[in-house]
């Protein structure tokens, strides 16, 4: 028999995780809480610091460190150039084949460090294990993944030219397309179609939600840039949470975790 007495909101976690939430595009548009991704996002970074640092600071900070190496690399081998502006004295990188070869690379790797970073988001909010590890499990997808970015970045690109709004548009309805990439294993075009589906009717909270991103990444570099270690984690995973939301809305996993 129940007792009459137990507390309604003393859920057993394994109760939480045992349910399965399959993330499909619902047909009605669910209103997106903004500001209830970031305080969530906030909450489970202090909650979770230490597995955070190492599951996104940390291949952020490794992803940081081998950019710079191999940009390094490439100022030596092109060389640089140096030109008179006015009286000023300005240095320029030359743009050689060692630029291209290895900013292709580096944005190889940026993109699959970024998708692993949101295949732990995933997962972690799913209630399964995430390791150091699951940063770099999307190898896979890495073709679609950076052939998709870089499509992504032309069309913010023309779209802000062209008077900003177009790119402000184009980016509240495909910013999501990687995420299809990783949790929907969708191909380049279908990621930005499924990207396009899900954020309908939700413009506007979705901008909202990119501007308290940018004012998070602000206090963290205001906090002596140390405030950056919680401040990447809670954009990730206010960016994930609001992926899940767009699908079935706040659910109790997404409340109790």
């Amino acid at each position: 028999m129940e007792n009459p007495y137990q507390t309604p909101n003393s859920i057993p976690q394994e109760e939480i995780y045992a349910e399965s939430y399959q993330r499909n595009i619902p047909e009605t548009p669910i209103n997106l809480d903004a500001t209830w991704c970031i305080s969530r996002g906030w909450r489970l970074t202090c909650n979770n610091f230490k597995l955070f640092f190492l599951c996104i600071t940390l291949p952020l900070i490794i992803t940081f460190i081998i950019n710079s190496i191999l940009s390094t690399i490439a100022v030596k081998i092109d060389g640089q150039t140096m030109m008179n502006v006015g009286g000023q004295i300005i240095v320029r990188n030359n743009l050689g084949f060692a630029n291209v070869i290895i900013g292709i690379i580096s944005n190889l790797f940026s993109v699959v460090v970024g998708m692993g970073i949101i295949k732990v988001t995933l997962e972690f909010l799913d209630g399964k294990q995430v390791s150091f590890s699951t940063a770099f499990s999307q190898t896979n997808k890495m073709i679609t993944g950076f052939i998709a970015s870089i499509l992504f970045g032309i069309m913010i690109t023309v779209g802000l030219l062209l008077l900003i709004v177009p790119g402000i548009y184009l980016a509240t309805r495909f910013g999501y397309f990687l995420h299809a990439i990783v949790d929907k294993n969708c191909g380049i075009m279908d990621s930005f179609k499924y990207s396009t589906e899900l954020t309908r009717n939700n413009k506007m909270n979705i901008f909202v939600l990119a501007l308290l991103t940018i004012l998070v990444a602000i206090a963290g570099i205001l906090a002596l840039i140390v405030g950056l270690l919680w401040a990447y984690p809670t954009i990730y995973l206010a960016l994930t949470i609001a992926y899940c939301c767009l699908h079935h809305g706040k659910s109790r996993r997404l409340e109790q975790i």
